[in-house]
């Protein structure tokens, strides 16, 4: 075993002996020789279909026979009659089936000339998407802004906030959504914002890339609003524990940082996370009870550190 070697293109273990004696494996060295005789039998077969096809152009020529003095001649079985087309009778009616389209385009040309410049009402504009797929727009009457993952769904803030859902969101690949969001959200006031993700970012990332994902998010919400707050990502229901220690770890982290760059920090330990009957059978997402518990520590946090 000590003797064998592996191969950098096949990934096939050969002996030292065999790779001093040939110079190359065997396995790609067969294959070199396969594909050089493919090659050949390749050419070889170009070379006898266009044998073929000249071969074939010279001893078929294509028949050509011009009609005869205006007429059309008819080849039968073995004889030749000459056809007169004046005394062919039609036999399929020729017609244009698009007539009536243009009689109706002629009618509603007189019938628009009758009324003058009038015109008809445009029809009314039909909303093409859902709710969950809306477009980056906010309403420009609200100063605080609640934007996150798919865990605010639901959450209801006050009437002088707005709530906007990002499923999925992460801090790397949706923030300029974020940040479009954010300076929609600017345009005519100043704006107060709270930003809720992280659970799908420890879920795909580590610790130290999301850390340096939300130092360049932080960093650039800052230069467009006026305050800034993160919240703490909830704990996920029956999960395993390296999970939970992630979550533990990271928010330790994210209150610290918060606290020295001068941002708000939604701790949400008020409340005992882990009751069941906060989350959805996922375990993640929560439920009816946990959005309105959810709802309140925002609005607390809002009403304390935001007015």
């Amino acid at each position: 075993m000590a003797d064998l070697i592996q191969c950098r293109n096949c990934c096939a273990f050969i002996s030292c002996f065999t790779l001093r004696r040939f110079g190359c494996c065997l396995i790609c060295r067969q294959f070199s020789i396969m594909q050089q005789e493919i090659a050949f039998l390749k050419s070889e077969i170009c070379k006898v279909t266009v044998r073929q096809t000249q071969a074939w152009n010279v001893a078929m020529p294509l028949p050509q026979r011009p009609p005869r003095n205006g007429r059309w001649v008819t080849v039968g079985s073995g004889r030749l009659r000459a056809v007169d087309r004046r005394h062919v009778p039609q036999s399929v009616a020729l017609c244009n089936s698009f007539a009536a389209l243009s009689e109706c385009k002629s009618n509603m040309e007189d019938g628009l000339g009758t009324v003058g410049e009038e015109q008809s009402s445009p029809m009314p504009k039909v909303c093409k998407t859902t709710d969950k797929d809306k477009k980056d727009i906010v309403s420009t009457n609200s100063k605080q802004l609640l934007v996150g993952d798919s865990i605010i769904r639901g959450v209801k803030f006050d009437e002088n906030g707005f709530v906007r859902c990002l499923p999925g969101a992460t801090a790397s690949r949706d923030r300029r959504r974020i940040l479009n969001i954010i300076k929609q959200a600017k345009m005519e006031k100043e704006v107060d914002v709270i930003v809720h993700i992280g659970t799908n970012d420890l879920a795909c990332n580590e610790v130290s890339k999301v850390k340096e994902d939300f130092h360049t998010l932080g960093n650039d919400i800052r230069e467009i609003a006026s305050t800034v707050s993160f919240s703490a990502v909830l704990p996920v229901h029956n999960r395993q524990h390296d999970k939970q220690l992630r979550i533990k770890e990271f928010n330790a982290w994210l209150g610290e940082w918060c606290l020295n760059q001068g941002f708000g920090f939604v701790s949400h330990v008020g409340s005992s996370w882990n009751g069941k009957e906060l989350y959805k059978k996922d375990g993640l997402h929560l439920s009816l009870k946990g959005t309105n518990v959810l709802s309140e520590q925002f609005k607390v946090f809002a009403k304390e550190h935001l007015n």
